[in-house]
């Protein structure tokens, strides 16, 4: 419960392979997505003066979460349960994983809020931490002293190839 829909404050998960980590996170980010992001949001956009639609809200809310995880595979699997948990519960049948209660939002704006952001789900930034790093490294090159066209070599390949040939 807490994982899911405690945003006072931060949250650490451990637990072995199988036990519902993934689907934990994916939960918190509907949570937050349905629920409390979008009230502040839709809040802010209107104190902002701004036109204030569901696509509106849904895309702003999305672009301000990042999850990152640690494998390419690992950031596709959280992607695809994420547009998958919004589209079931489009449809009136969340997932098992997913508890409605804990969602701040009323009980029949939810599919509503569910489809717009499904709508905008390529907004979600669902990421490794090698990507992310990367990309906020190469939107300041200057201030981190790297050239712009650096590479992470995120496998170490790239140093085994380099030590290979020295010491070759």
């Amino acid at each position: 419960k807490i994982a899911q829909a405690d945003f006072t404050r931060a949250v650490i998960m451990e637990a072995g392979a199988g036990t519902g980590k993934t689907a934990t996170l994916v939960g918190r980010i509907l949570c937050w997505a349905m629920g409390r992001g979008w009230n502040l949001h839709l809040n802010k956009l209107s104190a902002q003066g701004e036109m204030v639609d569901s696509g509106r809200v849904a895309s702003v809310v999305l672009e301000r979460i990042v999850a990152i995880t640690f494998t390419d595979k690992a950031a596709a699997e959280m992607a695809e349960r994420a547009a998958t948990g919004l589209f079931e519960v489009h449809r009136n049948s969340p997932p098992v994983w997913l508890n409605l209660e804990l969602i701040e939002c009323p009980p029949e704006e939810m599919a509503h809020r569910a489809e717009a952001l499904l709508r905008h789900v390529d907004h979600l930034r669902v990421t490794t931490i090698h990507a992310f790093c990367r990309a906020i490294l190469a939107g300041n090159p200057l201030e981190a002293n790297l050239h712009p066209d650096f590479e992470v070599d995120a496998d170490g390949l790239e140093r085994e190839r380099t030590v290979y040939r020295v010491l070759r």
